[in-house]
């Protein structure tokens, strides 16, 4: 038991544990030898409740930020991996241009650099000209099945989905 002397606790061990884990207050009270109903005053008498949902918070906050730095860190790493073999790549395109060249290298160099830039931009989420071509085409084609919906029943809705499309090109597509 922590009862110090004349009946007194030690309060700010007790509610430090209980704002900092899962114990309930009646576990409290008999671990630390007091009585329920006294631990539940003061409870809500000092907010120990409201505490303990802000420590939980900035645990919760300082994990996510934590992984995200985890996450970008690594992402940064891939990117500049990616970047060093483009150099390399580069580098060796322009020996093989300086000197006499076969079609079959021009063609491995050119056919390695486009994986390269297709990794660079799945990495930064960057859509390709087609890509974004291919995206307003099949805007352009929902629009047009809502307007011959709309003209059969005005009332109805229709939720038509495209994969591979992303939550913010939906709702751009929604306007």
């Amino acid at each position: 038991m922590s009862k110090i002397s004349n009946e007194r606790y030690d309060w700010d061990a007790i509610r430090q544990e209980y704002i900092t884990t899962n114990i309930s207050l009646k576990a409290l009270a008999e671990k630390h030898g007091a009585r329920e109903r006294t631990v539940e005053n003061r409870c809500a008498r000092e907010g120990w409740v409201q505490q303990r949902k802000d420590f939980s918070a900035t645990i919760v906050a300082k994990t996510l930020e934590k992984a995200a730095d985890k996450i970008a860190g690594n992402q940064a790493d891939i990117l500049a991996k990616v970047l060093t073999c483009a150099e390399i790549g580069v580098d060796k395109a322009l020996v093989l241009l300086s000197g006499s060249i076969r079609a079959s290298d021009l063609e491995h160099i050119v056919n390695s650099l486009r994986v390269i830039e297709s990794l660079a931009r799945s990495i930064q989420g960057i859509l390709t000209v087609q890509e974004e071509h291919r995206i307003y085409i099949e805007n352009e084609r929902l629009k047009m099945d809502q307007q011959r919906a709309e003209a059969f029943d005005p009332d109805s809705e229709i939720v038509i989905k495209i994969e591979g499309a992303s939550e913010a090109d939906v709702r751009e597509w929604a306007g």
